[in-house]
């Protein structure tokens, strides 16, 4: 969250699953230009075991 907090972004809508193996966070981040989502991104993607970080519109 304080990535999002860097970028004075706050998540609309946050969700977690887990399994055994893995687990998932879903953020909703409304008003969010593609510049400050890609540093978002890529800070999440430095994080140790991040497989993968996508945005859907």
């Amino acid at each position: 969250m304080g990535m999002f907090a860097q970028q004075n972004l706050i998540p609309a809508r946050m969700e977690t699953t887990s399994s055994a193996l893995a687990i998932r966070l879903s953020l909703s981040v409304n008003g969010i230009d593609e510049q400050r989502f890609r540093i978002v991104a890529e800070k999440i993607r430095m994080l140790v075991n991040v497989e993968t970080v996508t945005i859907v519109d």
